[in-house]
């Protein structure tokens, strides 16, 4: 595997240095559970707790620095993960091999900025992208050297504002292959925008009829069209809303209910907040039984058309994967338990540390990697109940 950053390097003149810290993460066990259209059965289930009761509920499983997952992205047998640290806000590249759980972290600036979110994106030249506060970096995989740009001040629309802290800041990025070109959003925004590195210029591909924040995600579908994510422009509330850009001259598709978007070779899966789950234009699957899911579930796409999600409810995080032939297998996790917790109107029974599970990083061959946000420091109540990185298999 290519370690970034393994011996330390100067850093443009824009600041910081790089620091690289190799380990090797040994995989204790592998989970598997499947579940098909008829049965949705799960190995793994927690046994019935009882008030008080501590499990230990994932052995095993890789460590990194706790703090914000800003943003993760699959590229070939890699995984990449930008993370702000909690404590130092060091921002944090790690990369991980998908295969074996081998990892390399670096450190791509020290006391950044905070950010509510970013984007990492890959042109399969060799170079990752990334998208993060008023920057947009360009990574070597290779040798590790790094390529700053500044992007111009956000519309006055998309400023700052006691409501929203982050607005303006740069989020979801993809590589646009067809024209070379990166694409990008902004917190709080409603546009598309074009970045040119030949001339370092930021331009507006297209107006959006949604406001883009640092839940939005960008797919782009083999016929070249491109989905955005976001809220509804004007709604009371997060209101899921995604918009299908042809061409920037033509009428753009308004999807409404769409959560998440993410690409495979067949064609691009969505998920909308009521739970559905469609990969390919197959019929919609339902994965969280009716219950309304929050507005950044983790959700991600493997190149054979499978589409990942995981949730967190009544004590479980359950792992759904929804293959390209429409079969559902799921796994699920049992939380740690804490017992009661005494409030006004009495004694609640069952409580269970979060695992802040943020994102998905799927393994190329039916599995994944969960991502969260818990890590080698403490996050509030947390300690290391959890790991921050967990496989997670399923049958073939």
């Amino acid at each position: 595997m290519d370690v970034i950053g393994a011996s330390s390097r100067p850093l443009p003149a824009s600041g910081g240095r790089w620091v690289a810290r190799v380990a090797l993460a040994l995989l204790a066990f592998a989970l598997t559970a499947c579940a098909t259209l008829a049965g949705r059965e799960a190995a793994h289930t927690a046994a019935p707790l009882h008030s008080g009761e501590t499990v230990a509920a994932w052995p095993g499983g890789i460590m990194l620095p706790a703090g914000q997952r800003a943003a993760v992205l699959t590229s070939g047998d890699s995984g990449w993960i930008l993370t702000l640290e909690l404590g130092t806000s060091n921002l944090i590249l790690t990369t991980v091999s998908l295969s074996d759980g081998g990892i390399s972290t670096a450190i791509l600036e020290e006391g950044a900025a905070g950010s509510v979110g970013g984007g990492l994106a890959s042109d399969g030249a060799g170079h990752l992208w990334i998208t993060y506060a008023q920057e947009v970096m360009r990574v070597d995989e290779q040798g590790g050297a790094i390529r700053r740009w500044s992007l111009p001040q956000p519309p006055p629309d998309a400023t700052s504002s006691d409501e929203n802290l982050g607005a303006g800041n740069a989020e979801a990025a993809v590589w646009d292959e067809g024209v070379g070109a990166l694409l990008l959003v902004r917190n709080g925004d409603h546009r598309l925008y074009r970045f040119d590195d030949a001339t370092g210029t930021v331009s507006v591909v297209v107006s959006l009829p949604i406001t883009t924040s640092y839940v939005s995600r960008i797919a782009i579908s083999a016929d070249e069209s491109i989905v955005v994510t976001g809220s509804e422009t004007g709604a009371r509330g997060f209101s899921p809303s995604a918009v299908r850009v042809s061409t920037p001259s033509s009428t753009n598709d308004v999807l409404h209910n769409i959560l998440a978007a993410c690409t495979t070779q067949l064609g691009l899966a969505e998920l909308t907040s009521t739970g559905d789950l469609t990969v390919s234009g197959l019929p919609p699957i339902a994965i969280s039984q009716g219950t309304a899911l929050p507005s950044n579930v983790p959700f991600a796409c493997d190149p054979a058309g499978d589409a990942f999600t995981a949730t967190v409810a009544n004590g479980r995080v359950t792992v759904d994967r929804l293959s390209a032939a429409g079969v559902l297998s799921v796994t699920t996790l049992p939380l740690t338990q804490t017992g009661g917790i005494h409030g006004f109107g009495g004694t609640s029974p069952y409580h269970w540390l979060d695992p802040r599970i943020v994102a998905l990083l799927p393994d190329g061959a039916g599995g994944a990697w969960l991502v969260s946000e818990v890590g080698t420091q403490t996050i509030e109540e947390l300690t290391s109940a959890y790991p921050s990185m967990l496989h997670v298999g399923f049958p073939h």
